[in-house]
């Protein structure tokens, strides 16, 4: 199956962050579209020392599209309840180690210990074999990476390991809303959410110290950067493309007036010029900590303000829901 066009060459951000990327193609892998689900992408602000790591809300994808979503406790171990979801008809999501997914190769596969959310469709234990979805597709591993994945076999006694935190899906055998009844539902949801917004502009926020955060950037080499630049670009670049995507559909295919889909549409492209901008911002500041010159940030940061604040003003000036 192919990816999602979320993940296709289009966007500007082509992956998210891996919770994120996994709901995107477990929802297109069980026909929903995704891009009814990202409103919670709106509410992504600066917290105590990074940006919002944002993830679909479980009451949203209930309310859109019936799934039900829990935590599970991996008491007799991952394999075992991966097993067992998969044989109820449901979905595992667990956090994995990515030094044994194969499709991290170059950036972690058998190079670091980094946890990362996959989503498990398929199981074959006799043949050690894993179909999953992970970042910004669908794959498959087998043999020493099975193994290692799951703590099995050679691995089972290789030290401790906490268990792994394992969410499970069932998915509903409902009927489907139409496209046109997904969109005015999404549209429900944002305009119950609106209150959520940040209130004050987070880009304001960070321009005040983003000086200072390069400064400490610097000193930790490049091993800092791609840290910084996870928890903050790559945080909030891809979730308001997510965002200005998320309005724009809504815009194309809801009930809605004329006034209101104008409106979402405006507010679609201020948030996906933040995304652009992001990405240059991301790659100025890449060679600012490379070659040690210095930069000026306030071009960058005055425009991710400008267009978060009128792609948000916008949204708030949504109508009501009409009675």
């Amino acid at each position: 199956m192919k990816a999602h066009p979320l993940h296709a060459d289009g966007p500007v951000w082509r992956e998210t962050n891996c919770y994120t990327d996994v709901w995107i193609e477990i929802l297109h892998a069980i026909g929903h579209e995704p891009l009814a689900m990202l409103g919670p992408c709106l509410r992504v602000t600066l917290e105590a020392d990074q940006w919002t790591f944002f993830k679909p809300s479980f009451d949203d994808l209930f309310l859109l599209f019936g799934l039900d979503v829990v935590e599970a406790n991996p008491w007799r171990g991952l394999l075992a309840t991966c097993e067992a979801a998969i044989a109820s008809g449901r979905i595992a999501i667990p956090e994995v180690d990515s030094w044994f997914l194969p499709d991290t190769a170059g950036v972690a596969y058998r190079l670091a210990h980094v946890k990362s959310s996959i989503a498990v469709f398929s199981i074959d234990v006799p043949k050690r074999q894993l179909s999953y979805a992970h970042n910004s597709g669908r794959y498959e591993l087998s043999g020493d990476d099975f193994d290692g994945l799951f703590r099995v076999g050679a691995y089972e006694s290789g030290g401790t390991h906490l268990p792994p935190y394992v969410d499970i899906c069932t998915v509903s055998d409902a009927e489907r809303r139409t496209i046109t009844d997904l969109a005015d539902a999404a549209l429900d949801l944002l305009r119950r959410d609106r209150g959520r917004l940040p209130t004050r502009n987070p880009f304001l926020t960070w321009a005040e110290r983003f000086s200072d955060e390069l400064d400490a950037v610097r000193a930790g080499g490049d091993e800092a950067f791609h840290a910084y630049a996870f928890t903050t670009f790559r945080q909030f670049g891809p979730a308001f493309e997510l965002a200005g995507s998320h309005l724009a559909w809504i815009a194309k295919h809801s009930s809605a007036s004329t006034d209101v889909t104008s409106t979402l549409s405006r507010a679609a492209e201020h948030f996906t010029s933040v995304a652009a901008t992001a990405l240059v911002f991301q790659m100025r500041t890449a060679r600012a900590v490379i070659s040690g010159k210095p930069l000026d940030p306030t071009t960058w940061t005055k425009s991710l303000a400008d267009d978060w604040q009128a792609g948000t003003d916008l949204v708030r000036s949504l109508p009501s829901a009409p009675k």
